[in-house]
């Protein structure tokens, strides 16, 4: 694991509609305050780019790093769920499936999502409670 890095950290697209709603559940989910927080657009993805080869350059994904181990697309959901444990661990279930059964259904939401959902101009600035759970 890097140190400068916490050890569960969710990357999202910054100027997604769609990811910001899915943050705000998880860090409502999240009663033991496990994840932070961290846009891809962010300096804390481009520490993370540098750490781990296998990080994404490309913002058509969530990226979860959890304890050194990075986990893309739909794996990323999957292992997100796991951690948040009670009625999420029915979807982590899904993990068991390879990775190519279950990404291209990921990737066309991915694709579709600005469209459906929209997309600010800019990375937005997180409520009061939740700031202590973002990353740059």
């Amino acid at each position: 694991m890097n140190a400068e890095l916490p050890p569960n950290v969710i990357f999202y697209d910054g100027v997604c509609h769609l990811c910001h709603g899915w943050v705000r559940r998880i860090a409502r989910a999240d009663k033991a305050r496990r994840f932070r927080f961290a846009p891809l657009q962010g300096d804390t993805a481009a520490i993370a780019r540098g750490a781990f080869a296998q990080f994404p350059t490309r913002l058509q994904t969530v990226v979860y790093i959890e304890d050194g181990a990075v986990h893309v697309r739909s794996r990323a959901v999957f292992y997100i769920a796991k951690r948040l444990g009670g009625a999420w661990r029915v979807l982590s279930w899904m993990r068991v499936l390879p990775a190519f059964l279950t990404d291209p259904c990921y990737r066309l939401v991915a694709w579709s999502r600005y469209r459906i959902f929209g997309r600010y101009e800019r990375c937005q600035i997180p409520t009061e409670t939740d700031r202590a759970l973002m990353l740059p």
